[in-house]
């Protein structure tokens, strides 16, 4: 039996990041994610996720990542790393 395989791209699942992030992560309303360490941003989405605090932006953050996967996660983060 085959896994299905993730077919969501990091550009589509940055697509909801960009109105605070901006476009290449340089920063908005929220901050700056091009140059920061990708294992602390997947930890960070990580507990995002499970409803957990990590900074002033939580309250958006949680509702923002609540569905994705590991997977999704994985994909996101390797896309900005790109940045």
């Amino acid at each position: 039996m085959l896994l299905a395989e993730n077919t969501t791209s990091g550009v589509e699942l940055y697509q909801s990041c960009i109105g605070c992030h901006g476009a290449k992560g340089e920063g908005s309303i929220g901050p700056r994610l091009a140059g920061r360490d990708a294992e602390q941003m997947s930890a960070n989405l990580k507990t995002y996720r499970a409803g957990g605090q990590v900074g002033p932006m939580s309250s958006i953050m949680i509702p923002a990542v609540k569905n994705l996967s590991d997977a999704d996660i994985k994909t996101l983060v390797d896309h900005i790393s790109q940045f």
